[in-house]
């Protein structure tokens, strides 16, 4: 469906009115309450939700265009795509570890009305992208970095085919680390910035992240790079009181169905490499300190047992323009938490989404 200009609606409505006859701006005005989605931005609660998920986002989701590149060293990276006519920008979303495309679809559902074209990939090894070892459930990578050269062939070949007045990133956990080491080589290539439980700094329990990170290099010195790192398993349905992302039953079960149905997004734990090349890059986030001459929004979640809030906290100190907001009793999975942190949340992505529009766009490609 075509997108409606809200602002070249209001204009006008509030035409004199010595140019435009009253009566059609009031025809006008109840046919466009007629035709436009209800204001509520939340896609459906909690209540009844798979139902109301099959009913309304999956169709809205299937809307999507699927696309693929070649990486270049010929890995294949999913994508999907929802460009909208007359788009008042566009928004760019880098998903967390393991999470596919398909996991997003509430929330692209719950942001249609921004004015947004949308661009989400998945990430090498994850989704519908291929596999980069040999055992196809395991969670790996080679160099990090070659996320974040994915993401820039990404932007360049799909993302900027188009121009875009300005363009978002909105980032999750794992996505955060690698839009920001993006960021540091295209430092104008977003208006704004949306960080949510960013992976600046790993939750790796009795083990100190320094200690751990000596174990995981030590074991790819061993050969064991593509091996499950310790405390990780293969992939297997999990119940809902063993998780420790997400407080909503409802939206883990239906993640857990769509697992079950699409087999090639079951993924197990984190294999040596990934803990090696991962930790690697948080060490440089940590020690490099760098400041992003951006609007930056960044969500934290008080009950996170996944990543390390600290680390959060210290990359905002040291921004210019960084607006930090604390969720103190929610899990890591805020964009799939339940719907008293995750309201909040979508809220809040919009107000910062609709204030930063409004702003001169940056000079990027």
């Amino acid at each position: 469906m075509k997108h409606i200009n809200m602002k070249k609606c209001l204009n006008f409505l509030m035409f004199p009115g010595a140019m435009v006859d009253q009566r059609l701006k009031i025809s006008f005005a109840l046919g466009l309450l007629c035709i436009l989605p209800l204001s509520s931005a939340q896609a459906v609660s909690e209540s009844d939700f798979k139902k109301n998920f099959q009913k309304h986002v999956l169709p809205h989701y299937q809307l999507g265009q699927r696309g693929n590149f070649k990486a270049q060293d010929g890995i294949k990276i999913s994508y999907r795509t929802f460009e909208i006519e007359d788009e008042e920008g566009a928004l760019v979303i880098l998903p967390g570890c393991g999470i596919p495309i398909l996991g997003y679809a509430e929330l692209i559902y719950d942001l249609r009305e921004l004015g947004l074209s949308v661009y989400v990939l998945d990430h090498r090894g994850q989704g519908d992208s291929d596999k980069v070892a040999v055992d196809p459930q395991v969670t790996h990578v080679g160099d990090f970095d070659h996320y974040v050269t994915d993401v820039a062939q990404f932007m360049d070949t799909v993302v900027n085919k188009k121009p875009h007045v300005r363009k978002f990133l909105l980032g999750e956990s794992m996505g955060c680390a690698i839009g920001t080491q993006y960021l540091l080589k295209n430092p104008d290539a977003f208006s704004a910035v949306i960080l949510s439980t960013p992976m600046f700094g790993l939750n790796t329990g009795y083990m100190p992240q320094y200690l751990t990170h000596c174990v995981a290099q030590a074991g790819c010195m061993l050969g064991l790079g593509e091996y499950y790192a310790p405390r990780t398993e293969r992939y297997r349905r999990r119940s809902f009181d063993e998780n420790t992302v997400t407080q909503s039953q409802a939206r883990f079960e239906l993640a857990q169905d769509i697992l079950e149905k699409h087999t090639q997004f079951q993924l197990g734990g984190v294999t040596y490499q990934w803990v090696s090349t991962s930790l690697s890059t948080i060490v440089q986030i940590q020690t490099n300190q760098i400041v992003f001459n951006l609007p930056l929004m960044v969500f934290k979640a008080g009950k996170d047992q996944i990543i390390r809030n600290d680390a959060i906290g210290q990359f905002c100190k040291i921004q210019e323009n960084c607006k930090l907001v604390e969720f103190t009793d929610s899990c890591h999975g805020l964009l799939m938490e339940a719907d008293t942190f995750r309201d909040q949340a979508v809220a809040e992505i919009k107000a910062f989404i609709h204030e930063h529009k409004e702003l001169p766009a940056p000079d990027s490609a």
